[in-house]
């Protein structure tokens, strides 16, 4: 394996996408483009890291503020 240790940062969806949101908004879009990127590239990447939950040797909850 590459990897000596890995870990799996877990948080919040609604707080995440919130997040996102605005981070997008903050970098010129609008707040439906900002959630249209969410929904087309954001939640996949998200949904397909969460796959790999199971393999990693930690894992963690992140409480987002």
């Amino acid at each position: 394996s590459a990897l000596d240790l890995s870990w799996y940062l877990d948080s919040d969806d609604d707080q995440r996408n919130k997040r996102l949101a605005a981070r997008h908004m903050q970098f010129g879009r609008s707040e439906d483009q900002a959630w249209e990127w969410i929904e087309s590239v954001d939640r996949p990447n998200a949904e397909l890291i969460a796959a790999t939950r199971a393999r990693a040797d930690v894992v963690t909850t992140v409480h987002l503020r």
